[in-house]
């Protein structure tokens, strides 16, 4: 196929180039670690789009799982280090070229790589002819700009918009030129930008929601949409979204949930929502990532279409789709081409053991063809590690899914659970494995 795309398990990197029957130069496969057109890992999280001409630039946080990027925090979680901010292109949202380090780190100061530098969004201002880039960094909102979208971006420092503090953003540009930063303080306050977008100037609006993070806005027929989720550290949750006709409100008094057939957002995190806008229609991307919190660097994107029906949001599962940028129609290729099967998902979970305080180790692993259907009757072998240690054999139900149990319990146990065999009718390909393990992480503090 014309996109390459690799499947990364723990140990080994497997490049798959060709031989899966859903293939397009134009499909997106969500879960999966991604390539850019050079064979590198596409790195870019927490990340925004921006459109210039025919071309999207995607520009995002650099991540890898070197453990010198990574800083240890209280309660046992961690916080990946300053590398990078890239950027990478693309015509069609599917193949992404690699462009530049946009901005990178320096000593001392808000850029040391010491920090945290995330989220970063870019946006172009019509009347300084310079593109302007927010980042959280220092005290809250970071600035820089660049007269090139894919250039070296100078960094002007960092503010505290109107002195209040700041958590997740994201920018927004309306139809007339005006600028929004949409930025998580006491509340999720919606900021407007100065005419040079390089400060604020007022409070435009606020949602009263003390647990919203992870902000990304859009406008359809008239409505904004503001998703958002909630605050779980790198664990997904259910995210959520608000609606308004006017950026001051009224925002919707209740949050909705977009994804009615998942409790956690197909496990991922909002960044960003991307129109296509084409010629027969407008489609809306939901740009997610699903956080590798003890290894960062295998992170990866959920990307699907989201669903308009006038002030009401929806997104479904699909494990491959296509976007025709020209036209702006999104479509679920047709496959036909059945040759192997692999390991979609692993879902993790804790089952209540012989005691109260005692819980047993679950994992739900989904097998299904290149052709995303799931079989039946299949045997995985699965191996758990860590505070259970235990080999364990169950065989796919009629949903393709099946349910290992550990016979060992613990208390609040953490554990790793990798795939060892797949044995069914069809050649297993372990190289196009969505997940090859999985952490489970239960803390004991």
């Amino acid at each position: 196929m014309c996109r390459r795309l690799v499947y990364l398990t723990i140990l080994i990197l497997f490049l798959v180039v060709g031989g899966v029957g859903y293939a397009s130069p134009e499909t997106i496969v969500p879960g999966v670690m991604w390539y850019d057109t050079s064979d590198n890992i596409l790195s870019a999280h927490g990340a925004g789009v921006i459109k210039v001409g025919d071309t999207y630039y995607l520009i995002g946080m650099y991540m890898d799982n070197d453990p010198n990027n990574v800083i240890q925090l209280p309660g046992g979680h961690t916080m990946p280090l300053f590398v990078g901010i890239t950027c990478y292109s693309s015509t069609d949202f599917a193949n992404w070229t690699f462009e530049n380090y946009i901005l990178t780190p320096t000593q001392g100061g808000d850029l040391d790589r010491d920090n945290w530098v995330g989220r970063p969004k870019v946006i172009y201002n019509d009347t300084t002819g310079q593109y302007v880039m927010y980042v959280n960094a220092g005290k809250g909102a970071g600035v820089a700009t660049c007269p090139t979208v894919n250039g070296n971006y100078t960094y002007l420092g960092s503010y505290a918009p109107l002195d209040y503090g700041m958590g997740d953003m994201t920018l927004f540009k309306d139809d007339d030129g005006k600028a929004y930063l949409i930025a998580r303080a006491s509340f999720m306050h919606i900021y407007e930008l100065t005419s040079d977008y390089l400060d604020v100037s007022n409070l435009a609006g606020t949602i009263r929601d003390r647990n919203a993070e992870a902000p990304a806005m859009f406008k359809a027929d008239g409505v904004y949409y503001l998703l958002v989720s909630d605050s779980t550290w790198w664990t997904s949750n259910d995210n959520y979204y608000y609606t308004a006709t006017s950026i001051a409100g009224p925002w919707s008094k209740e949050p909705a949930d977009f994804t009615p057939n998942s409790d956690n957002t197909f496990d991922s995190q909002t960044t960003y929502v991307q129109p296509i806008q084409g010629s027969s229609t407008t489609s809306y991307v939901y740009l997610g990532d699903r956080w590798s919190e003890w290894s960062f660097g295998n992170s990866r994107y959920i990307w699907l279409p989201l669903t308009v029906n006038g002030t009401t949001l929806t997104m479904d599962w699909h494990d491959f789709w296509a976007i025709d940028t020209a036209t702006g129609e999104w479509s679920i290729p047709t496959c036909t081409d059945i040759e192997d099967m692999h390991v979609q998902s692993i879902m993790c979970s804790l089952v209540p053991g012989s005691k109260g305080a005692l819980s047993y180790g679950r994992a739900a692993v989904t097998i299904k063809d290149n052709c995303a259907n799931p079989l039946v009757g299949v045997e995985v072998t699965g191996t758990f590690a860590g505070d259970l240690n235990e080999t364990v054999v169950e065989t796919t139900g009629d949903d393709g899914v099946a349910v290992l149990i550990t016979t060992e319990e613990a208390r609040k146990p953490s554990f790793e659970i990798c795939i060892d065999d797949v044995i069914g009718t069809l050649p297993y390909d372990s190289g196009d494995n969505v997940e090859t393990c999985k952490i489970f992480f239960s803390f004991n503090w």
